[in-house]
């Protein structure tokens, strides 16, 4: 499975990413981006992930 997060807290995201990847070794962290502006330009150029988890309030 395929999973993007979109955090802006650093230690949030990766402490998400590493229980992701403990719960299911098959689960691959596609990348982690901390803003509304980066989240648009990525979707833009790449396929959609199978999940996504995003933040309720980023810095932008």
């Amino acid at each position: 499975m395929k999973v993007l997060i979109i955090e802006d807290e650093h230690l949030a995201a990766r402490r998400l990413q590493a229980i992701l990847t403990e719960l299911d070794p098959a689960i691959l962290v596609i990348t982690i981006i901390d803003s509304v502006e980066e989240a648009v330009d990525w979707f833009k150029l790449f396929p959609h992930p199978d999940l996504i988890f995003m933040d309720i309030m980023l810095a932008d």
